[in-house]
């Protein structure tokens, strides 16, 4: 892994621009390519780094080729690649960093002599900065060796979690869970701030420590740490809240909507009796 001192990105979404930040900090960016318009701003802040409007007009192949496209032109782009490098891949490190999509997208590579990898950073990227690469998991799948590509993400500072084992349903499943904990939480959090703005309180103030208590109490140990009034079986606390948000119909609908899904955990924990798990139900469906 010594020799492997340089990287190629195709691609810079947000993914792509993050790993392209640590990769120059590191002086081990060589190459960028992006069919898709880069700003000047973004152009400047890699000097001395080949810019490429496509694979074709690549120049010299990079140790380690990091495919950071939406899943739907990983294909066409891993094709171009093999069509356009062949066995000049040999030896080299192509990983795609899709999450849904695994190492299957590689059976056409055998023959180039690449080392392949199906890498996914667990992790949001709105914010492309590359600090947020640090202690994550990435999920990783390879018919080759698992210890170079965790050397790889060992260097953004990740820790690699072979899920090679995982079939395609599995690793679809992998990618469910990662969009529900950050792209739902976002939804949650929406809908708190909205409440909270609706109430005439901070909700920078008030919100952030509550969801940070609550996140740790799920890590505690298996079961749902659920209080409040489904929890309770509070139905006139729960009356009080919906006749509050007839004004706010988005967020009556996502009040419900999530008590719902709130309650089948609940019901399905034990927590709620069959009785009071169907009342709570036909309660937030008359308001939907």
């Amino acid at each position: 892994m010594n020799q492997i001192k340089k990287s190629g990105i195709v691609g810079l979404g947000k993914v792509g621009l993050t790993l392209a930040r640590d990769l120059f900090n590191r002086n081990q960016l060589l190459w960028l390519c992006s069919e898709s318009y880069i700003p000047e701003l973004v152009l400047e802040e890699f000097p001395g780094v080949e810019f490429n409007k496509n694979i074709s007009s690549i120049t010299s192949l990079s140790d380690i080729l990091i495919i950071a496209k939406a899943d739907k032109y990983i294909s066409e782009t891993l094709n171009t690649l093999r069509n356009q490098f062949g066995s000049s891949l040999s030896g080299k490190v192509i990983m795609h960093l899709s999450g849904s999509k695994g190492i299957e997208l590689f059976k056409e590579f055998d023959e180039t002599g690449a080392f392949t990898a199906s890498a996914h950073p667990y992790q949001t990227f709105y914010n492309p900065d590359p600090s947020i690469l640090k202690d994550i998991c990435w999920g990783v799948q390879t018919n080759h060796s698992f210890e170079l590509i965790e050397q790889i993400i060992s260097g953004f500072g990740g820790k690699a979690i072979n899920i090679t084992h995982l079939s395609t349903l599995e690793k679809t499943l992998y990618h469910a869970s990662a969009v529900t904990v950050s792209n739902y939480l976002n939804t949650l959090a929406a809908l708190g701030r909205s409440i909270a703005k609706s109430a005439g309180i901070d909700p920078e103030l008030f919100i952030p420590p509550i969801m940070k208590t609550t996140l740790e109490n799920n890590f505690v140990s298996d079961d749902i740490p659920l209080t409040g009034p489904i929890a309770r079986a509070d139905i006139e606390t729960l009356v009080s809240h919906l006749e509050a948000l007839t004004d706010y119909p988005l967020n009556l609908r996502s009040y419900c909507l999530i008590g719902l899904t709130t309650a089948d955990r609940a019901y399905s924990s034990e927590i709620l009796s069959k009785e009071m798990y169907e009342k709570i139900n036909q309660l937030f469906k008359k308001y939907l």
